[in-house]
């Protein structure tokens, strides 16, 4: 029985459009987090980069005090070229993949910083917000 190429794998990630400040306060445990993922597929590339901006504020202020960005580059199999060929499964899994890094990248940066909490994300089942992605999903050439 011959092996399937798997449909996707993660090239690479990264993290960039970082903010920390606390501008002397200490949070405590009114902190809200957020997750916004969105998807910029590349046709000519076979490619998808899916970017997941999380933020952290404290209650009651309109600026985030934590934000970073979390991007992955994702290569697909030849047979991907438009949005619609990308599998259902990846809008799951394509941020199921980057979260671990993203929430060991969270939990040490705010610890590091040393301002009063680490924020640790839970271990979550993303699966809920794959409609989100994708409705989030563009292309370009």
């Amino acid at each position: 029985m011959e092996a399937q190429a798997p449909v996707f794998t993660l090239k690479r990630y990264w993290f960039d459009d970082i903010l920390l400040t606390s501008n002397g306060f200490v949070p405590n445990e009114n902190i809200r987090v957020n997750l916004d993922p969105k998807c910029i597929f590349s046709k000519s590339a076979h490619s998808a980069i899916l970017e997941v901006i999380f933020t952290a504020f404290v209650e009651g202020a309109e600026k985030p005090f934590f934000r970073v960005k979390c991007s992955g580059e994702y290569v697909f199999g030849e047979t991907v070229r438009t949005v619609s060929d990308i599998p259902e499964f990846f809008y799951a899994n394509g941020i199921a993949i980057i979260y671990p890094y993203l929430r060991a990248y969270v939990s040490l940066v705010s610890q590091q910083a040393n301002f009063g909490c680490a924020i640790i994300l839970p271990l979550s089942n993303l699966s809920g917000i794959k409609d989100f992605v994708k409705k989030n999903t563009t292309e370009i050439e």
